[in-house]
Parts: structure tokens; C-alpha cells; sequence
């Protein structure tokens, strides 16, 4: 359809020319004269964006650029262009939907600056807005075939939602294309598709702001018509407008890529999973980990694990490149469940020389440290000390799992029996003691159950005492005490050369002898276990020796000269 400027009044002329005025607002009638209607434009301010973008100056820049920014910024007028009528905008708007039923606005970009790849690009929408929010259009980048958008070289859809949302707040309605957009320096277009939209019944609206008619020449916009077919701007059947739509593209030579190798697509939980994005093209990174320890991570390669079974989604996200820009990937990893050991030890805690009983469960095959594998979950042990065990379960799934267990070992008590005096003559007693603090006793023979007991046996007897202590471990020991008649002692020997006077004695005796010492006799004392407890020398036929500091009980006396050896059994009591 052919459209074309309109003659206009003289007092249209003056509010034209009051429109170049910055910061007012201006109405211009363009006349479509097959489609008998005119258009009529709102002077807009500019955008904000929430986003820190790629710096530009006025010349286009290769390696990183945002298309247009500068002359968005500093020299286009921001235009809303719509289609003149009463009501205001009844009839759609130029550069969106209207009543014609146009489909795709596109704006050319000859890439003078060589960029290699397209990023995004920021959209200024003037009008959005229906009544199902959830209906989406498309941002489309397209190769440039015979003058016109050729093929369609990436796509993203954004919603009504969105764009609401941003026209309501004065923002930019950002895209990001899920890839870099290979352009290799060539022109291209971008634009949107806004063909699921309905004006005529449901007056679904939406406009592309622009810069102000003649602000570029030869017009930038094309635009896909009701009969599918292309028209640039100022050509027959278009809007006599030249100019560019504000569509801003993300542009870079080396953009962000978000590449990583995990270690294994599945595995078990538990089991480490190493990740690692070292041929990304990046600067950072930052991987959200949905279900595992740890859940993120800024490292290039985190080794991971999972509790849990599950299918569980691995994100990377990146920032590099020439224009330090984001990118993503995401995969995801199936884990199994492995089992759970339940290593128990029963009873948990022994005493030497008894035995526990190890056990495991949830699993086909077993293996505990220092004994082969085995499909039997138990296994006896008897340890002389305390003792870490480990147990490796198997499960079903060929998935495996390990549970350490401390196995406690008592020693055992010490029951240190003694008889004090360890002799006695027939009619005394002896007491026997065992060692303090233990929880029970039984001594053998009497049944005594108590620490300590008083004994008078007619005959020389072994003692045995049995000692529980707070860990219930027992031990054993003997005191043995011997009987004597106790006549007779204070006999001289055969040939009585000396006399021990007296005996039994409180520790002080005397000592006679017939025939004068001679050079190194002596008197050595022995205890019953044979140990040397005394030793003095002869050096004179009379001598009193103190034996007090000795314990009561049984000794023997041992004369030494150079004639015979003597012995004689002394007591202290």
C-alpha cells in the first residue's frame, strides 16, 4: 500500500516546527492515501536502563559496542509514532500493531564496526500493553538477503508481562540471546514479531519508539506487512518516515562463553563429582548447584557431592569476553541413591579378651577392614585395644558406601590381693585386702564380697579374690597365707654356734655367738619371696639388731663365715 506525505495547514507548520523545540511535545499528520489516514507522533524521554551496558562514543567500535547508543543518547529526538484518528490512537500505532495488520518492524545495522556477534540488544517500547499478559512476542536477528531481513539467525521471546512491566517504569526491555549470534561483521537486522498480538478484537497495543523523521537517512525500518511481504520506510506502500527504531544491539568480537566437563553424568550420592569450566571464556564464574554441598561456588573447578537420588540441574554462569558479558550453560546429572551402612557394634564397648559382634544392613555385599568381602552383614571380633572398624556396603544399584565405628576396649582391673602379715602362727589372723573402688568382690575361699576381710585358716591357704569395676570387666588375683605351729623357734641349730633371742620378737633381737667372728662373716635377712631385706656384718660374738622398720611376718636368717652357712626361720609380729 502506497503512503505519503500529506499537504498540511500553515498552522500545522508552525506546530512542526515547534516540535523540534526540546522537551515539548508535537503531533505530525502522515497521510497513507490509499489507507485514507494519517499519523500523528508524541515527543517521548528517553529511557533508563537498570543495566550497565558497553560504553560507546559517537563512532562505532569494534570488540565491544552497543549499536546506536550514543545517538539515542545524545542526538535522536524519542518518538511515538501513531496512527492519527479519534480517539487518539483508535487505530493502532506506526510502529507496532495497528489496524493494518503490519506484523514486524526490523531495523537495518550495516555493522560498520566489524562486530563479530550479536549479544542482545535494549528495546525502547513506547506503548505496551493486553489484556493476557502471558502473550509473548519475538526479538529476531536476520541475515540481510537481496535488501530486505532473510533468514532468521536467532530468536528470543519475551512476554507482555515483561514489557508491561518496563514500558510502566520507563525502562529498557532487555534481551539477551541464549547464544552469541554469529553476524562476522556483515550488516543484519533486528527487530520484533508482534503477529500473535490482536488489534482489532482485542486492541492489543504496542509501539517501538523511534527517533524523529529525516534523524536517519535513508530510513532504517522496515517493516513485514498483512501480505507478507517486506517494505522499507519512504518506499511505495510504506510510512513516509525516515528514520530508526530504538533498538539498541549488545555487540562484541570475543563475547563470554560458558563451557564446563563434568567429571560424570551420573554417579552415586556421596560420591564426588568434579566440575570444571576451564575452557570458558570468562573472567568470573559462579555455578548454582541445586542439591548439592556446596550449592554454589566461584571457583573454576568445585568438586561436588549429593545427599540425595535425583536428577538435579548444574548451572554455570560467566562473565567475559571483550565486553565482560554474561553467559550460561546448563546440564544436569542423575544420582542414585547409595545405601546406608547402619554399622553397629554389639555390645559397643568390651573388655579384653571378650568379643563383639559387628553388623551392617541395607546392602548385597560387605566388607569390613581386614576381613575379605562377604555377602554376611556380621562379623566377630575380639581386639586387645580399642579399635576403628570400617564397613563398605554395597547396594543393589552397584552403589557403595562406607561408615566407620569405634569399638571400645576396657582393660581389665587390677585386683591386687594381699595378706598382711602373709604368716601367721595357727590361731591368728591375717587380713586380705583387694584394690579400693571396685564395684563387687568374691573372694575364694570365704565368699567374702567385700574389699577386705579378716582370715584365720588353720593351715597354710591361697586366697583368691574376683574384682568387677564400672566398665563390668573383672580380674583376678591371689594372696597366699601360710600357717605355722610355731614351736620350736627359738631352738638353736644342731650345732648351736648362735642364739636369736627372742623369736618372735617386736622387731628388736639379739644375736650370740660361741665361737669370735672372723673376717667378712655376716647375717643376710630374707623375706618369703626370697628377697634380700637385711645384711650386716659380724663383727663382734654379741649384737642386737632392729629389724622394726620391716612388715610383720616370716623371714629367714642366713649366717654366712667362712666355716658353714646357717639358716633359722625368725618371725615379727
Amino acid at each position: 500500500m502506497k503512503k505519503e506525505l500529506q499537504f498540511i495547514s500553515i498552522g500545522l507548520l508552525i506546530a512542526m516546527l515547534i516540535a523540534f523545540i526540546p522537551g515539548s511535545a508535537q503531533n505530525m499528520l502522515i497521510k497513507k492515501t490509499i489507507r485514507n489516514e494519517s499519523a500523528t507522533r508524541d515527543q517521548q524521554t528517553g529511557k533508563v536502563s537498570t543495566h550497565h551496558f558497553y560504553t560507546n562514543d559517537s563512532s562505532p567500535r569494534a570488540n565491544c559496542d552497543t549499536l546506536n547508543l550514543y545517538q539515542y543518547k545524545h542526538n535522536w529526538s524519542h518518538i511515538d509514532y501513531s496512527v492519527t484518528a479519534t480517539p487518539a490512537h483508535s487505530l493502532g500505532f506506526v510502529n507496532g500493531v495497528n489496524t493494518y495488520g503490519d506484523k514486524i518492524k526490523a531495523n537495518y545495522f550495516p555493522n560498520t564496526g566489524g562486530n563479530t556477534y550479536v549479544l542482545g540488544a535494549m528495546i525502547s517500547f513506547a506503548h505496551g500493553y493486553s489484556t493476557n499478559p502471558a502473550k509473548t512476542v519475538t526479538v529476531n536477528v536476520w541475515t540481510v538477503s537481496a535488501g530486505n531481513p532473510g533468514s532468521v539467525l536467532a530468536s528470543k521471546t519475551i512476554t507482555m508481562q515483561q514489557i508491561m512491566t518496563d514500558v510502566n517504569g520507563n525502562y529498557f526491555t532487555v534481551v539477551h540471546f541464549d547464544n552469541p549470534v554469529l553476524v562476522s561483521g556483515a550488516a543484519f537486522f533486528v527487530g520484533v514479531d508482534f503477529s500473535t498480538l490482536d488489534w482489532a478484537t482485542f486492541h492489543d497495543s504496542l509501539n517501538i519508539e523511534s527517533n524523529l523523521d529525516t534523524e536517519t537517512s535513508p530510513s532504517a525500518v522496515w517493516e513485514y506487512q498483512s501480505d507478507n511481504t517486506w517494505y522499507q520506510y519512504t518506499t511505495t506502500g510504506s510510512w513516509p518516515l525516515s528514520i530508526s527504531l530504538a533498538i539498541l544491539p549488545f555487540m562484541s568480537n570475543v563475547p563470554a562463553d560458558a563451557q564446563f566437563t563434568q567429571s560424570t553424568g551420573s554417579t552415586c550420592s556421596g560420591y564426588p563429582v568434579v566440575l570444571n569450566a576451564a575452557t570458558s571464556v570468562q573472567n568470573s564464574v559462579h555455578w548454582v548447584l541445586q542439591g548439592a554441598t556446596p550449592s554454589t561456588s566461584n571457583i573454576v573447578n568445585p568438586t561436588v557431592t549429593y545427599a540425595n537420588a535425583g536428577t538435579f540441574p548444574i548451572k554455570l554462569y560467566v562473565w567475559g569476553g571483550s565486553c565482560n558479558n554474561e553467559d550460561s550453560l546448563i546440564t544436569s546429572i542423575t544420582i542414585a541413591a547409595s545405601p546406608v551402612p547402619g554399622a553397629t557394634a554389639t555390645p559397643p564397648a568390651i573388655c579384653v579378651g571378650g568379643s563383639s559382634t559387628l553388623n551392617a544392613s541395607n546392602g548385597i555385599a560387605y566388607q569390613w577392614n581386614g576381613y575379605p568381602p562377604s555377602p554376611t552383614a556380621t562379623q566377630s571380633v575380639s581386639p586387645t585395644s580399642t579399635t576403628v572398624y570400617t564397613v563398605t556396603v554395597t547396594g543393589s544399584n552397584g552403589c557403595s558406601a562406607s561408615q566407620s565405628i569405634t569399638l571400645i576396649v576396657h582393660t581389665l582391673p587390677n585386683a591386687n590381693a594381699t595378706a598382711n602379715p602373709s604368716w601367721i602362727c595357727v590361731g591368728s589372723s591375717a587380713l586380705l585386702t583387694a584394690s579400693a573402688g571396685m564395684t563387687s568382690y568374691l573372694w575364694s575361699p570365704g565368699g567374702s564380697t567385700n574389699a577386705a576381710f579378716s582370715a584365720s585358716p588353720s593351715t597354710t591357704t591361697i586366697y583368691s579374690v574376683t574384682v568387677v569395676d564400672g566398665n563390668g570387666c573383672s580380674g583376678t588375683d591371689t594372696a597366699k597365707v601360710i600357717v605355722d605351729p610355731c614351736t620350736g623357734i627359738n631352738e638353736a641349730s644342731s650345732d648351736q654356734d648362735f642364739s636369736i633371742i627372742p623369736n618372735p620378737s617386736n622387731g628388736i633381737i639379739h644375736l650370740l655367738f660361741v665361737k669370735q667372728p672372723g673376717n667378712n662373716d655376716c647375717i643376710n635377712i630374707y623375706n618369703l619371696e626370697g628377697q634380700l631385706v637385711y645384711k650386716e656384718a659380724i663383727l663382734q660374738n654379741s649384737m642386737m639388731l632392729d629389724l622394726s622398720a620391716l612388715p610383720k611376718g616370716i623371714y629367714y636368717f642366713r649366717l654366712l663365715t667362712r666355716e658353714q652357712t646357717s639358716v633359722r626361720k625368725i618371725i615379727l609380729q
